[in-house]
């Protein structure tokens, strides 16, 4: 699959051009970073820092426009939708949860929540890397061990509003990520042990930061 090279519309992102092989070689990632960093010279030090980046996802057409842009680097709603068809119901809701933790909690997930879900004993040790599509799995990235979170705040939103079927529908979007915190909890709570204060933490944080955050993006659209 070939990757888009050429940096002359560098806010958008060509249809079945780039995916998860264009990544970018060290040359390319220099001169990607010096044309956005002109562009965007408030986000140079972002960008210099992703030049740096131990982490492969990151060195990719796709982070490094949104690092750029943000919502005005175009191709996301693609490059997610693509993600999304190749999971199925598990497994899109396994990385809905964590795009649910880390847009609105600011939180990386243990992929070890998952057992129940994945129908695995509690104590086994769970690689997401052997449950997700290499599509789903190029949208999140571990942190520290067995943590997960969305590779950037706006891919989480988007898959999200994906997953809810929410794209256009304000209200959709704000009843289904209720339901989704909730089921999320539920999820928790099936689980032969009580939760740690890790997990509490996040949950209280969760609904607190989602409905602040949500109230904030409601008002943006209204």
């Amino acid at each position: 699959m070939k990757a888009q090279r050429n940096t002359s519309e560098i806010t958008k992102l060509k249809d079945d051009e780039v995916y998860i092989s264009a990544v970018l070689t060290d040359i390319e990632i220099g001169s990607f970073i010096s044309v956005y960093s002109e562009l965007s010279p408030e986000r140079k030090g972002k960008l210099a820092s992703i030049a740096k980046s131990a982490e492969w996802k990151e060195r990719h057409p796709l982070f490094i426009g949104l690092s750029a842009f943000e919502k005005g680097f175009t191709g996301l709603k693609e490059f997610v939708e693509k993600a999304y068809q190749s999971g199925s119901e598990i497994q899109n809701r396994l990385v809905a949860y964590i795009a649910l933790c880390g847009v609105y909690a600011q939180r990386s997930l243990s992929a070890q929540v998952f057992s129940g879900l994945l129908m695995v004993h509690e104590s086994s040790v769970i690689r997401l890397k052997q449950y997700l599509t290499p599509e789903l799995l190029y949208l999140i990235v571990n942190d520290i061990d067995l943590d997960w979170r969305p590779l950037h705040y706006l891919v989480g939103e988007e898959f999200l509003a994906q997953y809810l079927g929410a794209q256009v529908n304000i209200q959709l979007l704000k009843h289904g990520l209720a339901d989704l915190a909730v089921d999320f909890v539920d999820m928790l709570a099936k689980r032969s042990f009580i939760p740690s204060k890790l997990e509490m933490d996040l949950v209280g944080k969760l609904f607190i930061d989602r409905n602040c955050r949500f109230l904030r993006m409601f008002t943006h659209h209204s």
